[in-house]
């Protein structure tokens, strides 16, 4: 495996699904803005609900 597949990989747990992906804007599942997201407490987010909602 080259490195580069391996570090994509890393950031997507191996996943191939059509979700979303780190770094793409996605719904924030709190206060449904779009933003880049990310997965947080199994909830895609964004960094101010993170910051304000989330331990």
């Amino acid at each position: 495996m080259n490195p580069a597949s391996r570090d994509i990989s890393a950031l997507t747990n191996g996943s191939t699904s059509d979700g979303p992906r780190y770094g793409e804007i996605t719904e924030c599942e709190l206060c449904e803005n779009e933003r880049h997201c990310t997965d947080r407490c199994g909830m895609l987010t964004c960094p101010a609900c993170q910051a304000d909602f989330l331990p």
